[in-house]
């Protein structure tokens, strides 16, 4: 695996390589001899990737049409609706980390009231009550089976509790770390060849954004926004 990640890195420099899809390798058995064929029971390993639901969704013209219609009162979120698509393209697409950036935008956009920096960015996520019932609701709803184990392991590692606050400051934290590079840092760092790592924390902001999203969209409709 090393080797060919080497080879992709190599060639993709020097020679226009656009990609060795080293994540799905063909494994296959070679005999020498008529004797080495008679004892493999496997000539041939083919393994393929996995591929998430692409559900059929609807659309009826009168959805459309009312679509078109409530143009001025929904457009504020056009942006942010396009960075949750490009964050579900990214992510089907296996490069978790690009979804993550996506998915993050949102919410700094939506509920971090125009700050950048990290601490201010936190502090305003802690203070939205919105917020921080949304991520309530993940911990109790959302996070099941291996996504949690990743997320508390990851939780762990910074220090850092498994409940509303704890998630916030690891939200904001990875951001962070996958936004500066060193080989010599020890953190858990974001390459080309590491996404899978951080699938979790993806699948995590995925829901998150959306529910943030749709909040904005209740507000409007209740005339609160």
């Amino acid at each position: 695996m090393e080797l060919l990640q080497y080879l992709e890195s190599e060639l993709s420099f020097y020679a226009n390589l656009k990609k060795i899809y080293w994540e799905i390798p063909n494994i296959t058995v070679i005999p020498e001899n008529d004797e080495d064929k008679n004892v493999a029971n496997v000539l041939s390993v083919e393994l393929t990737e996995k591929r998430y639901p692409d559900p059929k969704i609807k659309l009826t013209l009168d959805v459309f049409e009312n679509m078109v219609l409530n143009k001025k009162t929904y457009d504020f979120l056009t942006i942010p609706k396009s960075f949750f698509r490009e964050g579900e393209r990214e992510f089907k697409s296996f490069r978790y980390i690009n979804a993550f950036y996506n998915y993050y935008f949102i919410l700094e956009d939506l509920y971090g009231k125009g700050k950048t920096r990290n601490y201010a960015i936190e502090e305003n996520f802690k203070k939205s009550l919105t917020f921080r019932n949304h991520i309530d609701w993940i911990i109790n709803n959302g996070l099941k089976g291996k996504h949690k184990t990743n997320i508390q392991t990851l939780l762990s590692e910074e220090n850092k509790s498994y409940d509303v606050d704890g998630l916030i400051e690891l939200i904001v934290k990875v951001r962070g770390n996958l936004h500066h590079f060193s080989s010599k840092s020890s953190k858990h760092k974001g390459t080309p060849f590491n996404h899978q790592h951080f699938e979790s924390m993806a699948l995590l902001l995925g829901c998150l954004s959306k529910m943030c999203i749709m909040q904005k969209i209740d507000e409007r409709n209740k005339g609160i926004i």
